[in-house]
């Protein structure tokens, strides 16, 4: 993340950009922050505390 000198905002390069889009994996992401997780179907789990956020395993996808 950077700063524009010219007007202070926050700006993402297009590296920093490309990065995000490649790694946006939410179930891994979850796990590793210990959230706990239900695993309801082969390639689905959803949140213990809010059963509304579905995760899809990737490797099924």
């Amino acid at each position: 993340m950077s700063v524009s000198r010219k007007t202070g905002e926050i700006y993402y390069t297009d590296d920093e950009l490309q990065t995000a889009l490649q790694n946006n994996n939410a179930l891994q992401y979850a796990l590793s922050r210990h959230y706990k997780l239900i695993k309801s179907s082969r390639n689905t789990y959803t949140m213990k505390e809010h059963d509304s956020m579905v995760l899809l395993s990737p490797e099924y996808n």
